[in-house]
């Protein structure tokens, strides 16, 4: 079972979540690790080619943007995909946001092995909106 802390040695709420750093992550209290959360998996590190906004990551996936099956990115305007890396050569997605999507995520799998947290999303093993596993 994991839950969300924000830094490491600041205050419990309550509600299992820490006030004090600035540095999202998320305690993974079978191991006791922080798995941390960079800035961009909850701030604008996806552009909308269209409207060239910056979105989070839950927007780029709930608008289609990020493929999470496929761990592509999609340019709505054409249907065209393209790979996340390729999604970073154009600027539509931060290199930092997209090494952590392909990163392994601390989550495994006894099928697989470990999982990327991108295979986390898709199986509904991570809300990217709340920023939780589940």
């Amino acid at each position: 079972q994991e839950r969300k802390v924000k830094g490491s040695n600041g205050e419990k709420n309550g509600n299992g979540r820490h006030h004090g750093d600035s540095v999202d992550s998320i305690l993974e209290t079978r191991t006791g690790s922080y798995l941390e959360l960079t800035p961009d998996l909850t701030r604008g590190g996806v552009v909308d080619p269209v409207t060239g906004q910056p979105l989070s990551l839950d927007e780029a996936l709930r608008s289609g943007l990020i493929d999470a099956a496929t761990g592509e990115f999609v340019d709505p305007k054409t249907g065209r995909r393209f790979s996340l890396g390729e999604a970073v050569a154009k600027g539509l997605i931060d290199p930092q946001l997209a090494e952590t999507l392909v990163s392994n995520c601390g989550v495994f799998d006894p099928k697989s092995g470990h999982i990327t947290l991108l295979e986390a999303i898709n199986k509904g093993l991570f809300d990217p909106k709340e920023k939780t596993f589940i």
